[in-house]
């Protein structure tokens, strides 16, 4: 059986693959070139011409305090979503494209609440914060979001 957090990872790379479809068949204002779990340096992908792309891993400070249902754990799950960036002549100024990536990031987890994965609470996944490189890397933009999925869980299983 696949865990829980592996389920949640795994949605979140599904989800995102639909931003490799060009922008007029998808609908959304961004096209990427690779979405990774664990991903290799960012330098890497630019070597392999693998750029825009959205890296996900584990975050941090994560939690899994007690749910208000006996028996059971509502955990806050922390994922780290890094979107990539570069500054090429054939694509918009790295200003647009950053905004059409929160822009798509934001839609997606806004319209695909539960991940399509069980015990997912609708409300409370979401965006909570991000950061940007704010133009120290010349010719790129590196912007990560961290993305909570809260998930309640029987306290005996393994997730």
């Amino acid at each position: 059986m696949i865990h829980r957090r592996a389920q949640i990872i795994n949605a979140l790379e599904g989800l995102f693959e639909t931003l490799k479809t060009p922008v007029d068949e998808s609908g959304f204002p961004i096209q990427v070139k690779t979405v990774q779990k664990r991903f290799v340096h960012w330098t890497a992908l630019d070597q392999q011409d693998a750029l825009p792309a959205i890296l996900l891993t584990y975050g941090d400070n994560g939690s899994a305090p007690d749910s208000p249902v006996v028996g059971y754990i509502d955990e806050n799950f922390p994922i780290a979503v890094t979107a990539v960036m570069k500054e090429e002549p054939h694509l918009k100024d790295l200003t647009d494209q950053a905004s059409d990536m929160h822009y798509s990031i934001g839609r997606l987890i806004n319209s695909n609440p539960t991940l399509g994965v069980e015990g997912v609470n609708p409300e409370k996944t979401r965006i909570v914060g991000w950061r940007g490189s704010e133009g120290t890397i010349s010719k790129f933009e590196i912007i990560r979001f961290r993305l909570v999925v809260v998930h309640r869980y029987h306290a005996t299983e393994n997730v």
